[in-house]
């Protein structure tokens, strides 16, 4: 894993992985955070499955992007100990927010696993603690 002590630790969110992968303003952004060297950076294996679908009903290379996002990042599996963290964490931010999705709390689960920030523009973070928020 790149970075070495007194680095930052990053999740990042299929919603920062679309906007990097297409290179939009907010992608660039992005980028600033998952290219540089002296961060950590993570993936959860089901922001990347996310991607995949969205970029493979638009017409796009779905192994591609996912190919991309592996080399950028070290993708996360989701063992036991993570897949309770994020059902009890979705179940939790539902009661708030009733259209939160699934994937958001699998991000949010494994950023509290590897003590990181999440990088994201989703409207469902913005005002989190730890997050980074693209816009």
């Amino acid at each position: 894993m790149r970075g070495t002590g007194g680095t930052t630790r990053i999740v990042v969110d299929a919603f920062a992985w679309v906007e990097y992968l297409a290179g939009t303003p907010l992608g660039e952004r992005s980028r600033g955070h998952i290219d540089d060297e002296s961060n950590e950076v993570y993936t959860a294996a089901l922001s990347v499955s996310e991607i995949v679908s969205r970029g493979a009903r638009g017409g796009e290379d779905g192994r591609a992007l996912a190919e991309k996002i592996e080399a950028a990042s070290a993708v996360v599996p989701m063992d036991f100990t993570l897949a309770v963290s994020t059902g009890l964490l979705h179940a939790e931010r539902r009661k708030k927010v009733k259209d939160s999705p699934y994937g958001d709390a699998a991000v949010q689960a494994l950023a509290h696993r590897m003590k990181a920030k999440i990088l994201t523009g989703d409207p469902h973070f913005r005002n989190e603690p730890q997050v980074i928020f693209l816009d």
